[in-house]
């Protein structure tokens, strides 16, 4: 009887675990360009030189917005990005968290990102322009706009936004842009 109990025990702890390491398992997984996407909870999480990189959509999905040629070499490669915003945008707290999202997933692929605002603010953040951008710091300046867009000029990425989602969709498009997974 005591030899029935331990495998009985024993069965049930073994089946638990089992059980455990199935229902963790990711659900969804999804291939880009080479690279391995795994849907964890509301993200896309890539894994990158060993960090991983968070995405609000799948890839696939952020391909189809169709960046502009002049896009890709202006992120690719550089050291610094700077973003920026009107203060007043309608939009404003998604394009900052936008930002913040951009910075934490480039300050990992050693890209630095440099938030600011368009104006004098009172949030301590530094006021850029698209005047401030150079060849090697180009602007990113996301604002509300009737109909998407995206124009350059000397350095200067002026993205115009339909919708709060679209926001998060370009901070995904910038991040596969400098990942190389962009053509």
């Amino acid at each position: 009887m005591g030899i029935v109990l331990v495998i009985f025990i024993s069965l049930i702890m073994v089946s638990s675990i089992a059980g455990f390491l199935i229902v963790n398992q990711p659900s969804d997984i999804s291939r880009f360009k080479g690279s391995k996407f795994v849907r964890q909870q509301n993200t896309w999480v890539a894994t990158v030189n060993g960090n991983r990189i968070f995405f609000d959509y799948q890839p696939q999905a952020i391909a189809s917005l169709n960046a502009s040629k002049e896009f890709l070499p202006l992120i690719r490669g550089k050291v610094e990005i700077d973003t920026t915003s009107d203060i007043n945008d309608s939009y404003s707290s998604d394009i900052a968290l936008a930002q913040y999202n951009l910075g934490v997933n480039l300050n990992a692929l050693g890209v630095f990102v440099r938030q600011g605002l368009t104006a004098n603010n009172t949030y301590q953040l530094p006021v850029i322009t698209c005047e401030d951008a150079t060849p090697l710091t180009p602007v990113i300046y996301f604002r509300k706009g009737e109909d998407y867009s995206q124009i350059i000029e000397d350095g200067c990425l002026t993205i115009s936004l339909r919708s709060r989602d679209e926001v998060h969709a370009i901070k995904d498009m910038i991040l596969l842009g400098v990942l190389g997974l962009l053509e």
